[in-house]
């Protein structure tokens, strides 16, 4: 037989014990769903997803509104992604600005983007759906000629190439893939909403803004990116009604962001993996006789039917060479139709001359 001390330090070896397998217990389950997979494991498995992806197309529109304005129709876009190279076309109907939204003219809605492994292009003016008759000359419409410009220069190996991807929740945010950001960023798990998803959260990011974030990725398809929530800037972005286009490609077919003032809505279209992209799919065209301005040399062009047509050093030296032709084309001569109209001006413009000479004359002959 114990005695009372003996049975009160059983009792409490006991009590610690079960404490111990309570305790590991938790633990064993808490590891077991979210604590099953490492950050670098989860990263990896979300850009493996994104590897898959050779080639696509989307076809896109986003649509805004806050608390006292419906959603409405910003923006319809497309984009052409193999590889590096990617182009992009954009039509803008409305923009935001501080006193609410702003209808943009039909001639500047449109603007096209493209990135070669060296070489960016830019189209402004120009819509594929609605051309204008070839070649742009200013000499037969000026309006239409200084509506369309392009620009060429070489491609920045930093810059942003489109944001259809961050748009979408490919990205963490445009031009930077979760696998990049995992790199400058310090990630931890967190405990997730449900099994089904791993839940990242962001210490510590050059980016501020973004620490404390959250990122959940869906493992019930292909890692991708379900939400992303930015803590500091009080922003949530949901992805939802995923749709798998070939074996472990999943995309979704809307995001919805939203803020404490207004909420963005992604909306995909249409959306083509892995299917083949042709050269000039990829490739911002431009028009038969568009200017088109060299970012570094400040050359500037005239385009032809595959390339320059006439190319000038500068700006001032085309400047003079459009002048010129703008005179050649409107000069002023007298026309046959106008010529006895010219003559009486001529004959009335005389007689008031003289009879104003007469006048003075008259005013000396006559003594006071």
């Amino acid at each position: 037989m114990n005695s009372p001390t003996n049975r009160n330090a059983t009792g409490c070896c006991i009590s610690w014990m079960l404490r111990g397998l309570v305790t590991c217990g938790f633990v064993l389950t808490a590891t077991l769903s979210w604590g099953a997979v490492t950050v670098e494991e989860a990263v990896t498995a979300h850009a493996a997803t994104l590897a898959k992806i050779e080639t696509i197309y989307l076809r896109s529109e986003i649509a805004s509104g806050t608390q006292d304005q419906p959603l409405q129709k910003m923006s319809v876009s497309e984009s052409w992604r193999s590889g590096t190279r990617v182009r992009t076309l954009q039509r803008l109907f409305q923009a935001l600005t501080a006193k609410g939204l702003k209808e943009i003219p039909e001639a500047n809605r449109v603007t096209q983007f493209s990135f070669a492994d060296e070489e960016s292009r830019n189209l402004r003016g120009w819509d594929p759906e609605a051309p204008l008759k070839l070649p742009l000359d200013e000499t037969r419409d000026a309006t239409e000629f200084g509506r369309v410009k392009g620009g060429i220069g070489p491609r920045d190996p930093q810059g942003v190439t489109s944001t259809d991807w961050a748009t979408f929740l490919l990205e963490v945010t445009p031009g930077l893939p979760l696998a990049d950001f995992a790199k400058v960023a310090q990630l931890e798990l967190a405990e997730p909403p449900d099994p089904s998803v791993v839940r990242l959260k962001i210490i510590h990011t050059d980016q501020a803004v973004l620490s404390g974030g959250l990122i959940d990725l869906d493992t019930t398809h292909g890692s991708m990116i379900r939400r992303l929530e930015i803590v500091e800037a009080k922003t949530v972005a949901e992805a939802t009604d995923f749709t798998e286009f070939g074996e472990g490609i999943w995309l979704p077919e809307k995001v919805v962001r939203t803020t404490p003032r207004t909420t963005v809505v992604a909306q995909r279209l249409e959306a083509r993996v892995n299917e083949p992209l042709a050269d000039a799919d990829l490739i911002v065209a431009f028009p038969e006789g568009a200017r088109v301005d060299e970012v570094l040399t400040k050359r500037v062009h005239l385009w032809g039917k595959n390339g320059p047509a006439r190319t000038f050093e500068s700006f001032p030296q085309f400047l003079e060479y459009q002048t010129a032709q703008m005179k050649l084309a409107n000069p002023l001569p007298i026309r046959p139709e106008n010529a006895g109209g010219n003559w009486l001006l001529w004959v009335n413009l005389v007689g008031i001359a003289a009879l104003l000479l007469l006048m003075t004359f008259r005013k000396h002959l006559v003594k006071p």
